[in-house]
Parts: structure tokens; sequence; C-alpha cells
């Protein structure tokens, strides 16, 4: 993916781990984070095409997250794809704050990649 890295970024290794691994194996280029200031830092460098974000980070807010993305020049444009476990109404509250897309865990693979290519294109693309 010539665009950049999807940047995995959840606080649980497995469950980061697994999403990597579904990514990578349909040949995108993967960074993972575990915490918000991970995240902010590693999409502030400009080799983020999406982000696809836990909302329930041990630091922050994934909400805030998303907030600090969209006030930043240089990662406003970054499409956001939330998860959480929390349920549909978080959708709502997501796509407010500027999410591309929400996705409730456990996100099965085929959803995952479907929405990943459709906001950032297939791989190599």
């Amino acid at each position: 993916m010539s665009r950049g890295a999807v940047l995995v970024v959840e606080d649980h290794g497995v469950a980061r781990q697994a999403l990597a691994c579904v990514l990578e194996a349909s040949g995108y280029a993967v960074r993972q984070a575990a915490t918000a200031a991970d995240a902010l830092a590693s999409a502030a460098d400009g080799n983020v095409a999406l982000v696809l974000l836990d909302l329930g980070l041990p630091d922050a807010d994934g909400i805030e997250v998303v907030r600090r993305l969209r006030a930043d020049p240089g990662t406003r444009s970054i499409p956001v794809v939330a998860l959480t476990g929390r349920g549909e109404e978080w959708g709502e509250v997501c796509g407010g704050e500027g999410c591309a897309a929400f996705l409730t865990k456990p996100v099965a693979p085929r959803q995952l990649l479907a929405t990943v290519a459709r906001l950032v294109g297939a791989p190599g693309a």
C-alpha cells in the first residue's frame, strides 16, 4: 500500500495482533500502537492511510483521540474506523466526531477487510 499503513490501535495485545495479521495477510502495510499517545505520535508522521481505533484505551478515551486527530492539520484527513464492544449507539457518537466507519468487536475478518478497502482501496492500489 503505497499511500501509507493501516495503524491498528488496540490496548489488548492478542486482539491487536489478530487485527494486524488479518490486514497483513491481505497485503496491507500495518503499524501497531497500544496507547493513545503512541497512536497520535505514529499518525503524525505522515505515513498512515487509516487509523483502526479501539475506543477503550488505557490512557485516553478513543473519542478524544479522534478529536485530537481531527484538530491537527497533519492528521485531520486520515480516515478513522472506530472499534468497540459497547454496541451500536456508539456508531452515532463516532460519526458525529468524524469517524469514517464504526465496527463492533469482535470484528469478522471479511467485514474488517471490506471496510478498509472501501476507505483506502485494495492493497497496492
